[in-house]
Order: structure tokens, then C-alpha cells, then sequence
């Protein structure tokens, strides 16, 4: 799995893939990357020894292309798009349908990436990633807010390390005043917010969407619970535009969740910056929690 990178757009060498609907697209090489998806409710197709390509599957579709230097072309008429490829590779998808799947775990192509460390109380991120000057104090407080500036980016990971979490573990909003449970101080209309919450042996999540889905709670049936061990465990959450992953190989989209560059906001001025809060919510007050050692961020 370590060779699985998920993009949503990409040609690989000589080969041209035109993707319309959707279809996970997984070359040779890269059996386990397939075995990965198919093992979450994936259909599994091998594509025809001549090109073009044409697969219609009721299903969202893992691929196998055993040719991946022959130029060809793929068309498929299906649900969302994922396309899997080895890295390094590109794949080019025009007039794909919404992805709506989980990127593979382990992936490690961040274009930026850095760390805040609250044992040996230290932080890396400088650049699109900064930490708010109302956390300069992150070292005693344990606690930190940093700035996204997703401008240039296509997806945000957040790795956090969890110890005996409590509180508000993980907080990531589209507003500078989210505060959790939805809603904001009426800066911004787009205003969704990812709240993950620590509870003895468990972290719990939910989403919460912008004003321009009314501020409800994204599928409410479905607030993910995560049993933890004795020990301490890693968990990562995906952010994309109107999209969030998780590392159980699901994800959530809806057009109310974060967004980078919104054609409008009723409210403030669209923008690319989102908001995280580890051990803290992003407006911060009394909504603090502990228990995460370490947060690694990463931009894709």
C-alpha cells in the first residue's frame, strides 16, 4: 500500500485516460491499492486487452489496466471517480462525476507537511500552514490554532496521535469564530466545521455543514465512534472541497461541507482558508480538551 496515491486528476506516460462518471482506475502494479478498495464495496473489472476502454458498471468500479504504456483511452459511465496510481503518475479525468471516497491510507505525497510536537514542544508548520499568534503559548497550554491557507492545494490531512483523549480533541472550520456544533459568528456563510471529541477509550465525530446548508449535521445517523486501546493510537482525517475521508476507507461528501474558494458567501468574503484547532475549537474559549501528543499536517 505504500505505492497508492489517490488523485482525482490525471496521463500516465503515453497513455491518456478520459474518465467520465466514475471508476477507480488501478494499474498493474499496484494489485494491493485494488484489493484495498474492492474490500470496501467496490466492483472489480479488468479492462479489455484492446483499447478504447468502455466500462459501465452500476457500481462505483475498481479497474485493473494491465497496459498502462499503450495509449489509449478510458470512458466509463458510473458513479463517483477515484483514480489510483503509482506515484509519481499522472491521470487526467475530464467532466468526472464528484469523488466521494476515501484517498488510500498510508499516503505520504504531501507537497507540504509539518508537525506540532506538544512533548518535546516544538512546531515546524511556517508558510500556508501557521499557527496563530492567540496560541503563541501552545507549549504550556498544550494547545494550538493553526491558519490553512489552502490556495494552490487540493486536500488537507490531519494525523493526530490520541492519549486518554478527552474534550475537544480535533476542531477544523471554514470560519475563524467556529466554535462547534455548527455555526459561527455570522462572518461567513460557509461555515462547516469537522469536530472530533475524546471520551475515556473512544473518539467521536461529527460534521457540521455551513449556513448554506442550514448548519445541520451532515448525515446524523452517521457520527463516527472509534474505539481506542490501552495505548495510544493514530487516526487521520481527510479535507477536500465538499469532502471528508477517514481512515477506514469511508468518506462523506455534501456540497455544504468545507470549501476552498466558494463562488460566494452571503455573509463575508469567499476565500482558501481553513481553520484547525488541536486540543482546542477554533474560536477556543471554554471548548478545550487534551489527550493529542502530537498533530502532523499535510497538503496535497
Amino acid at each position: 500500500m505504500r505505492t497508492c496515491m489517490h488523485t482525482e486528476s490525471s496521463s500516465l506516460g503515453a497513455a491518456s485516460f478520459v474518465v467520465r462518471g466514475g471508476a477507480i482506475f488501478v494499474f498493474a502494479s499496484l494489485a494491493g491499492c485494488a484489493r484495498y478498495y474492492a474490500g470496501h464495496g467496490y466492483a472489480v473489472a479488468s479492462a479489455p486487452s484492446r483499447a478504447p476502454y468502455a466500462i459501465n458498471e452500476p457500481a462505483p468500479t475498481v479497474v485493473y489496466l494491465t497496459q498502462p504504456s499503450v495509449s489509449a483511452s478510458v470512458v466509463v459511465q458510473a458513479p463517483p471517480t477515484v483514480v489510483a496510481t503509482s506515484a509519481g503518475s499522472e491521470v487526467r479525468a475530464e467532466g468526472a462525476a464528484s469523488s466521494c471516497v476515501a484517498p488510500a491510507p498510508e499516503v505520504t505525497d504531501c507537497r507540504m507537511r509539518c508537525t506540532v510536537d506538544f512533548d518535546r514542544h516544538r512546531t515546524d508548520c511556517r508558510g500556508a500552514i501557521t499557527l496563530d499568534p492567540s496560541t503563541h503559548d501552545y507549549r504550556s497550554t498544550e494547545q494550538a490554532l493553526f491558519r490553512v491557507d489552502m490556495t494552490g492545494y487540493r486536500e488537507l490531512d490531519v494525523e493526530i496521535e490520541a492519549c486518554d483523549p478527552s474534550g475537544w480533541v480535533l476542531h477544523v472550520g471554514d470560519s475563524r469564530s467556529n466554535d462547534g456544533w455548527g455555526g459561527d459568528a455570522a462572518d461567513v456563510s460557509n461555515d462547516a466545521e469537522l469536530q472530533v471529541n475524546g471520551a475515556p477509550g473512544s473518539l467521536s465525530s461529527q460534521l457540521y455543514a455551513s449556513d448554506e446548508g442550514s448548519g445541520r449535521l451532515v448525515r446524523p445517523a452517521d457520527r463516527r465512534q472509534v474505539a481506542l486501546g490501552d495505548r495510544c493510537e493514530r487516526h487521520r482525517y481527510g479535507l477536500a472541497d465538499q469532502r471528508v475521508s477517514y481512515d477506514d476507507g469511508t468518506a462523506v461528501c455534501d456540497p455544504a461541507l468545507l470549501r476552498v474558494e466558494p463562488p460566494s458567501d452571503r455573509e463575508g468574503t469567499p476565500d482558501a482558508i481553513w481553520w484547525v484547532g488541536v486540543n482546542r475549537t477554533v474560536r477556543g474559549g471554554d471548548r478545550v480538551g487534551g489527550g493529542v501528543r502530537e498533530a502532523v499536517l499535510c497538503l496535497r
